[in-house]
Protein backbone atom coordinates (compact mmCIF):
# COMPACT_ATOMS: atom_id res chain seq x y z
CA UNK A 1 0.00 0.00 0.00
CA UNK A 2 2.89 2.36 0.75
CA UNK A 3 4.45 1.67 -2.65
CA UNK A 4 1.09 2.27 -4.34
CA UNK A 5 0.71 5.58 -2.52
CA UNK A 6 4.24 6.55 -3.55
CA UNK A 7 3.35 5.80 -7.19
CA UNK A 8 0.27 8.01 -6.93
CA UNK A 9 2.36 10.89 -5.60
CA UNK A 10 4.92 10.44 -8.40
CA UNK A 11 2.10 10.51 -10.95
CA UNK A 12 0.54 13.64 -9.41
CA UNK A 13 3.90 15.42 -9.44
CA UNK A 14 4.45 14.55 -13.08
CA UNK A 15 0.97 15.73 -14.04
CA UNK A 16 1.51 19.12 -12.39
CA UNK A 17 4.90 19.65 -13.98
CA UNK A 18 3.79 18.45 -17.42
CA UNK A 19 0.76 20.76 -17.40
CA UNK A 20 2.97 23.76 -16.73
CA UNK A 21 5.38 22.82 -19.50
CA UNK A 22 2.50 22.54 -21.97
CA UNK A 23 0.82 25.79 -20.91
CA UNK A 24 3.90 27.99 -20.99
CA UNK A 25 3.81 28.00 -24.80
CA UNK A 26 0.63 30.06 -24.95
CA UNK A 27 0.00 31.52 -21.47
CA UNK A 28 1.00 35.08 -20.50
CA UNK A 29 4.36 35.19 -18.69
CA UNK A 30 2.97 36.81 -15.53
CA UNK A 31 0.18 34.24 -15.30
CA UNK A 32 2.67 31.46 -15.98
CA UNK A 33 4.90 32.76 -13.21
CA UNK A 34 2.02 32.51 -10.74
CA UNK A 35 1.13 29.01 -11.94
CA UNK A 36 4.74 27.91 -11.52
CA UNK A 37 4.76 29.25 -7.96
CA UNK A 38 1.66 27.24 -7.09
CA UNK A 39 3.07 24.14 -8.76
CA UNK A 40 6.47 24.47 -7.10
CA UNK A 41 4.89 24.78 -3.66
CA UNK A 42 2.77 21.69 -4.31
CA UNK A 43 5.78 19.76 -5.60
CA UNK A 44 7.75 20.57 -2.44
CA UNK A 45 4.93 19.07 -0.35
CA UNK A 46 4.65 16.01 -2.61
CA UNK A 47 8.42 15.44 -2.48
CA UNK A 48 8.24 15.55 1.33
CA UNK A 49 5.42 12.98 1.29
CA UNK A 50 7.38 10.74 -1.07
CA UNK A 51 10.44 10.93 1.18
CA UNK A 52 8.33 10.11 4.26
CA UNK A 53 6.82 7.10 2.49
CA UNK A 54 10.25 5.85 1.43
CA UNK A 55 11.54 6.20 4.99
CA UNK A 56 8.58 4.22 6.32
CA UNK A 57 9.18 1.48 3.72
CA UNK A 58 12.87 1.38 4.66
CA UNK A 59 11.88 1.10 8.31
CA UNK A 60 9.65 -1.91 7.59
CA UNK A 61 12.48 -3.61 5.71
CA UNK A 62 15.15 -2.85 8.31
CA UNK A 63 12.99 -4.13 11.18
CA UNK A 64 12.50 -7.53 9.53
CA UNK A 65 15.70 -9.60 9.40
CA UNK A 66 14.47 -11.94 6.67
CA UNK A 67 13.08 -9.11 4.56
CA UNK A 68 16.27 -7.08 4.96
CA UNK A 69 18.39 -9.99 3.77
CA UNK A 70 16.11 -10.53 0.77
CA UNK A 71 16.23 -6.83 -0.10
CA UNK A 72 20.02 -6.74 0.10
CA UNK A 73 20.37 -9.83 -2.08
CA UNK A 74 18.06 -8.38 -4.76
CA UNK A 75 19.72 -4.97 -4.81
CA UNK A 76 23.19 -6.52 -5.06
CA UNK A 77 22.38 -7.11 -8.75
CA UNK A 78 23.70 -4.33 -10.97
CA UNK A 79 21.00 -1.78 -11.90
CA UNK A 80 18.52 -2.78 -9.17
CA UNK A 81 17.88 0.04 -6.72
CA UNK A 82 15.57 0.76 -3.81
CA UNK A 83 12.28 1.28 -5.68
CA UNK A 84 12.73 -1.61 -8.11
CA UNK A 85 13.89 -3.91 -5.31
CA UNK A 86 10.82 -3.13 -3.21
CA UNK A 87 8.45 -3.67 -6.14
CA UNK A 88 10.09 -7.02 -6.88
CA UNK A 89 9.57 -8.14 -3.28
CA UNK A 90 5.91 -7.10 -3.34
CA UNK A 91 5.07 -8.40 -6.82
CA UNK A 92 6.57 -11.84 -6.09
CA UNK A 93 5.15 -11.91 -2.55
CA UNK A 94 8.72 -12.35 -1.26
CA UNK A 95 9.26 -14.99 -4.00
CA UNK A 96 6.51 -17.17 -2.54
CA UNK A 97 3.83 -16.60 -5.19
CA UNK A 98 6.34 -16.35 -8.06
CA UNK A 99 9.62 -18.23 -7.73
CA UNK A 100 10.27 -19.02 -11.39
CA UNK A 101 12.25 -16.39 -13.35
CA UNK A 102 10.56 -17.34 -16.63
CA UNK A 103 7.10 -16.81 -15.12
CA UNK A 104 8.21 -13.50 -13.66
CA UNK A 105 9.64 -12.42 -17.02
CA UNK A 106 6.19 -13.10 -18.52
CA UNK A 107 4.53 -11.16 -15.70
CA UNK A 108 6.86 -8.21 -16.32
CA UNK A 109 6.34 -8.32 -20.09
CA UNK A 110 9.96 -8.98 -21.02
CA UNK A 111 9.60 -12.58 -22.20
CA UNK A 112 9.20 -12.62 -26.02
CA UNK A 113 6.52 -14.84 -27.55
CA UNK A 114 6.31 -16.07 -31.11
CA UNK A 115 3.76 -14.02 -33.07
CA UNK A 116 1.73 -16.05 -35.54
CA UNK A 117 -1.44 -15.59 -37.55
CA UNK A 118 -3.28 -18.72 -38.64
CA UNK A 119 -1.00 -21.58 -39.55
CA UNK A 120 1.44 -20.01 -41.96
CA UNK A 121 1.98 -16.31 -41.27
CA UNK A 122 4.80 -15.71 -38.84
CA UNK A 123 6.15 -12.44 -37.54
CA UNK A 124 8.78 -11.24 -35.12
CA UNK A 125 8.69 -12.38 -31.50
CA UNK A 126 6.80 -9.95 -29.30
CA UNK A 127 6.27 -9.44 -25.60
CA UNK A 128 2.82 -9.79 -24.05
CA UNK A 129 0.64 -6.63 -23.98
CA UNK A 130 -1.01 -7.91 -20.77
CA UNK A 131 2.08 -7.46 -18.61
CA UNK A 132 2.50 -5.36 -15.48
CA UNK A 133 3.61 -2.19 -17.26
CA UNK A 134 4.83 -0.39 -14.13
CA UNK A 135 7.19 -3.26 -13.26
CA UNK A 136 8.27 -3.45 -16.89
CA UNK A 137 9.18 0.25 -16.83
CA UNK A 138 11.19 -0.24 -13.63
CA UNK A 139 13.17 -3.02 -15.29
CA UNK A 140 13.68 -0.81 -18.32
CA UNK A 141 15.21 1.85 -16.08
CA UNK A 142 17.28 -0.82 -14.32
CA UNK A 143 18.60 -2.04 -17.69
CA UNK A 144 19.46 1.52 -18.70
CA UNK A 145 21.35 1.96 -15.44
CA UNK A 146 23.19 -1.34 -15.91
CA UNK A 147 24.40 -0.53 -19.43
CA UNK A 148 25.60 2.91 -18.31
CA UNK A 149 28.15 1.33 -15.96
CA UNK A 150 31.31 -0.33 -17.18
CA UNK A 151 31.14 -4.09 -16.89
CA UNK A 152 29.81 -7.27 -18.41
CA UNK A 153 26.27 -5.94 -18.94
CA UNK A 154 27.52 -2.91 -20.85
CA UNK A 155 29.89 -5.11 -22.89
CA UNK A 156 27.06 -7.54 -23.71
CA UNK A 157 24.79 -4.68 -24.81
CA UNK A 158 27.48 -3.08 -27.01
CA UNK A 159 28.29 -6.44 -28.57
CA UNK A 160 24.65 -7.03 -29.49
CA UNK A 161 24.34 -3.57 -31.04
CA UNK A 162 27.51 -4.14 -33.06
CA UNK A 163 26.00 -7.40 -34.31
CA UNK A 164 23.09 -5.37 -35.68
CA UNK A 165 20.52 -6.18 -32.99
CA UNK A 166 17.73 -3.64 -32.45
CA UNK A 167 18.42 -1.45 -29.38
CA UNK A 168 15.09 -2.25 -27.73
CA UNK A 169 15.62 -5.98 -28.33
CA UNK A 170 19.06 -5.72 -26.77
CA UNK A 171 17.61 -3.85 -23.78
CA UNK A 172 14.91 -6.49 -23.40
CA UNK A 173 17.63 -9.14 -23.30
CA UNK A 174 19.29 -7.16 -20.51
CA UNK A 175 16.01 -7.04 -18.59
CA UNK A 176 15.76 -10.80 -18.87
CA UNK A 177 19.34 -11.19 -17.66
CA UNK A 178 18.60 -9.05 -14.62
CA UNK A 179 15.57 -11.16 -13.74
CA UNK A 180 17.55 -14.40 -14.10
CA UNK A 181 20.30 -13.06 -11.87
CA UNK A 182 17.90 -11.81 -9.21
CA UNK A 183 16.10 -15.15 -8.97
CA UNK A 184 19.39 -17.08 -8.96
CA UNK A 185 20.75 -14.95 -6.12
CA UNK A 186 17.52 -15.31 -4.12
CA UNK A 187 17.44 -19.07 -4.70
CA UNK A 188 21.02 -19.44 -3.49
CA UNK A 189 20.65 -16.71 -0.83
CA UNK A 190 23.85 -15.08 -2.11
CA UNK A 191 24.83 -11.58 -3.07
CA UNK A 192 25.49 -11.12 -6.77
CA UNK A 193 29.10 -11.17 -7.89
CA UNK A 194 30.36 -10.54 -11.40
CA UNK A 195 31.86 -14.02 -11.54
CA UNK A 196 28.87 -15.65 -9.83
CA UNK A 197 27.81 -18.67 -11.87
CA UNK A 198 24.15 -19.66 -11.76
CA UNK A 199 22.10 -22.41 -13.31
CA UNK A 200 18.70 -21.71 -14.78
CA UNK A 201 16.25 -24.58 -14.41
Amino acid sequence: MLLSQRSRFIKAKKQLQTANLEQRKFVDKDIMHNLNNYTNRAVVIIDKQIKDLENEIKGIIENDEKLLRLYRVITSVCGIGFVTGCHIIVSTNEFISINDPKKYACYCGVAPFEHTSGTSIRGKNRVSPFANKSIKMLFHMAAMSAISSRGEIQEYYNRKIEEGKNKMSALNAIRNKLILRIFACVRENKFYEKKFVYNVV
